[in-house]
């Protein structure tokens, strides 16, 4: 069952983190995706990168088994749940379990912080409306002018401070490197409740 975990920082954050930077070989942009497969794209990037880090080698997870077997839930708890009783399989077969998933605790900005350091990317929910669409090559993304239209799964990758002060989080879209500034945006840190969906885990390889 997915729980909620508080987080103990381990040493001083600094102001500013792109994990990119830390692991450029694993750090392969997800292909374009379709709205409604982002969740699996965004899903299967995260496993992949994190396994990358424990492994030292990229394996490309297979999101299409992921849309095969679950169903898309914007409640990361129920759709991480499922996903921990199913073996996933990378591209070139390698059978895959998720041990420890978890939620990054409700606001826990530095705690969330500390597991993107420590651990890997962390896959998270963010309401969609229309001005996402649109938004091109600039870096930081307020939101829209209209009201929410449903909800989008996009990777957190990092953390800084822009010239004004203001913390931001660093998230990779799933529609490509075209969109947005190298695939990648930034929102206000603290906005849209999103410290309160962040699902974390580690990726196991699955005994034969």
């Amino acid at each position: 069952m997915l729980g909620v975990l508080v987080v103990a920082l381990a040493h001083p954050l600094p102001p500013m983190y792109d994990w990119r930077e830390m692991y450029q070989h694993c750090s392969k942009p997800p292909e374009a995706a379709p709205l409604a497969e982002a969740w699996a794209h965004a899903a299967a990037t995260t496993i992949a990168r994190r396994l990358c880090m424990l492994r030292g080698t990229y394996r490309v997870v297979s999101y299409e088994q992921i849309l095969n077997h679950t169903t898309v839930d914007d409640n990361l708890v129920r759709l991480w749940d499922r996903l921990g009783t199913m073996d996933l399989f990378t591209m070139d077969g390698m059978a895959l379990r998720l041990e420890d998933i978890h939620n990054i605790g409700h606001r826990d900005v530095e705690g969330i912080k500390q597991e993107l350091m420590d651990n890997g990317p962390l896959h998270v929910v963010i309401p969609l409306d229309h001005g996402l669409f649109y938004h091109d090559g600039r870096e930081m993304y307020e939101g829209g002018n209209g009201v929410p239209v449903g909800s989008h799964h996009v990777i957190l990758i990092g953390w800084g401070v822009d010239e004004k002060g203001s913390p931001f989080w660093l998230l990779e879209n799933t529609w490509g490197p075209t969109w947005g500034v190298n695939g990648c945006f930034q929102v206000p840190q603290m906005r849209w409740a999103m410290e309160s969906v962040v699902a974390a885990f580690t990726p196991v390889v699955a005994a034969s």
